[in-house]
């Protein structure tokens, strides 16, 4: 993530609920929380996301994409707390271990270009490589 024009590396953790609508496409509602630690206080940023899932079921290996928007909630790193909206996207791969147990990998970039409340700050980008483990019903 960037804050102050300086990139940040940090942990965190996502929920996602994808609901199919077709063999392709999946409706997609995301939280997520990240702790990026900085010289002063840590940053904690917690995102709640509204998107489409695409993917390429025909194999073991399914390549998705996502597109959504997301709600962003910025506090601490010695900046002061703001609330912002931006685009969401992503791409990554899907390995189906079986036809309920998932593990993927996934790239995805949120730029929070609109202030919805607090300070105003530079327009903050959040760029997230990470394995997500996933349970199909």
């Amino acid at each position: 993530m960037a804050v102050q024009n300086r990139a940040h590396a940090g942990a965190q953790v996502e929920f996602r609920l994808l609901r199919g609508f077709s063999d392709s496409w999946a409706g997609r509602l995301g939280v997520e929380a990240a702790w990026l630690p900085t010289s002063g206080t840590a940053i904690h940023y917690t995102t709640q996301s509204l998107g489409l899932t695409w993917s390429a079921d025909i194999l073991n290996l399914v390549p998705v994409a996502d597109l959504g928007i997301a709600v962003a909630d910025i506090r601490g790193g010695g900046v002061a707390a703001s609330q912002r909206l931006g685009p969401q996207a992503g791409i990554g791969a899907d390995y189906l271990f079986s036809r309920h147990v998932t593990i993927s990998l996934l790239a995805h970039a949120e730029y929070l270009a609109f202030r919805l409340a607090g300070a105003r700050t530079t327009r903050p980008t959040q760029i997230t490589i990470g394995l997500h483990l996933g349970r199909v019903f």
